[in-house]
């Protein structure tokens, strides 16, 4: 508790707040703030990451799969409790319990503008309790060079994004290559300011489709089809549960891979380019490769009656491990 009063973060514009014990509304942008969120915040505290890609990456779908991962994990942590704090996050868990129950996946949903998906996740091996924040946007305000901040107040403030890529989608995409979507981040950050040798920004970078790609290298192709946590969820009988050492091994594989993407990623000029940019603007960058339905979607954008995600979780692990070395 700080000797000016009790100090949290708002999870809409992400300005510090000071006050007393029942501050219900932020002064700067007036959106009244979650209760649980507010109570939990020096106990649970928060993981701010923006999303960030062109359109039809995948960054929905994403979303939701990692919304079931975060559900399902009450099987492997035993003292781990996921709690949905906001309405646009609950309807997220309402999406994945329709789909647990009814084995057919629902018509997925955006978050609107204005709305955050905020999940109080307690009680994890290894990280212990955190809050995740996100803010999910259209991928049309990606397409230029400069984002317009105000549809993605994270940006500027978190000093996380999530920066999700779909391989498979690109020679179809009119022309767009890796690099050009780093140099619009790197490109509005400057814009607004931001001093890369003093603020260290990090880049998780989240291959999606993998399953789709069709030059992974097999050992790649053979990580991402293995995911021992969604095999762990779904064990039948006993619960087969992940201790702390376990997580740890999970995570030395986790950075190998990471490495392995960096420079399989680096095949060709695009690639070289990419890793380069951040290198040169002190922005360090983690690599994950995921499926968030473990299947293609249809042409009309139907989705597997089977949600089999692999990988998910990987982006928000490195998330906690970008943040507990700051």
């Amino acid at each position: 508790m700080s000797i000016f009063g009790r100090r949290l973060i708002c999870p809409y514009c992400l300005i510090e707040i000071r006050g007393g014990k029942n501050i219900a509304r932020c002064p700067r942008c007036n959106q009244e703030l979650p209760v649980q969120y507010v109570y939990d915040f020096e106990r649970v505290p928060p993981v701010f990451a923006q999303v960030f890609g062109w359109s039809r990456v995948g960054k929905t779908v994403f979303l939701s799969a990692l919304t079931l991962m975060l559900v399902k994990m009450a099987n492997v942590w035993s003292k781990y409790v996921p709690t949905p704090v906001t309405d646009a996050t609950q309807r997220k868990v309402q999406e994945i319990n329709e789909y647990l129950a009814k084995g057919k996946m629902p018509p997925l949903t955006q978050l609107g503008p204005q709305e955050v998906y905020i999940m109080l996740l307690k009680g994890m091996e290894r990280w212990g309790g955190r809050t995740l924040v996100t803010r999910d946007c259209a991928g049309e305000i990606f397409d230029n060079m400069q984002v317009p901040v105000d549809q993605a107040p994270f940006l500027l403030h978190a000093p996380t994004t999530f920066m999700l890529i779909s391989l498979p989608d690109l020679p179809n995409s009119g022309g767009r290559s890796i690099e050009m979507l780093i140099n619009n981040y790197i490109d509005t950050l400057m814009k607004h300011k931001v001093d890369f040798a003093k603020e260290r920004r990090k880049l998780v970078v989240v291959l999606t489709k993998a399953d789709l790609i069709p030059d992974l290298p097999p050992n790649l192709r053979q990580y991402l089809v293995s995911d021992p946590l969604w095999a762990a969820v779904n064990s039948s009988g006993s619960n087969r549960e992940m201790n702390v050492a376990e997580m740890e091994e999970y995570m030395e594989v986790m950075s190998r891979v990471s490495g392995a993407i960096e420079t399989w990623i680096q095949r060709d000029a695009a690639g070289k380019t990419f890793v380069r940019r951040a290198q040169e603007r002190n922005i360090e960058l983690r690599f994950s490769l995921i499926s968030s339905t473990g299947a293609a979607v249809g042409a009309d954008g139907t989705m597997p009656q089977t949600l089999e995600p692999r990988r998910v979780l990987d982006p928000y692990f490195w998330a906690l491990e970008l943040q507990s070395r700051a």
